[in-house]
């Protein structure tokens, strides 16, 4: 395997880094260790150079290798928690839809909520401002009362996210005419 042959070399002095955990944690490296990663990246990148007609597997793991060393010295990483609560505020400046509207259903996931899938350091960050979970819209059908339960358990889950933010809360009614009908709103 590529990846074990990399070895700390006389001039990377102290640092012990495993090579295969790069880019698989949110860890802040130091700047020995990123360092340290940039020569196993340029390692990793002249080996594929020098070995473009080797074995697949080989070619595979030193892809991966360089696609981890890259998230490794990825430049948010570096952000300060002040900065990313800044471009969070301005993120959270949209309203979330319970359930997520059908623009949303062919990802799987809440287009509002991507940046908690970013990585657990920045979800945790976001988990922790409450103006970011303080403005909701709730869809309820009159065809799927099954569906309500759900849907109210995820909003009750945003209003415990919200702590003492003021919540703004829209709710509306899909009738059978599917019209979406305002049914309250407040605060």
């Amino acid at each position: 395997m590529f990846s074990s042959q990399l070895q700390p070399t006389p001039g990377d002095g102290d640092v012990q880094l495993d090579v295969s955990s790069i880019g698989r944690t949110n860890i802040l490296h130091s700047e020995e260790e990123e360092l340290y990663i940039r020569n196993v990246l340029l390692a990793a990148q002249e080996a594929l150079l020098r070995n473009l007609d080797s074995d697949l597997q080989r070619k595979e793991e030193t892809v991966d290798l360089i696609d981890r060393c890259r998230i490794a010295l990825a430049p948010h990483k570096r952000l300060p928690p002040e900065v990313l609560r800044s471009i969070f505020h301005y993120f959270g400046e949209t309203r979330i839809e319970f359930p997520p509207g059908p623009k949303r259903r062919d990802t799987g996931i809440n287009q509002d909520l991507r940046l908690l899938h970013i990585c657990s350091a920045w979800r945790q960050l976001a988990l922790e401002i409450p103006v970011l979970w303080s403005d909701i819209s709730i869809y309820l059908s009159d065809k799927d009362w099954k569906q309500h339960h759900k849907t109210l358990s995820s909003a009750r889950q945003w209003f415990d996210r919200a702590q003492d933010a003021q919540v703004i809360v829209h709710c509306f009614q899909c009738g059978s005419g599917c019209g979406l009908q305002p049914a309250f709103a407040g605060t």
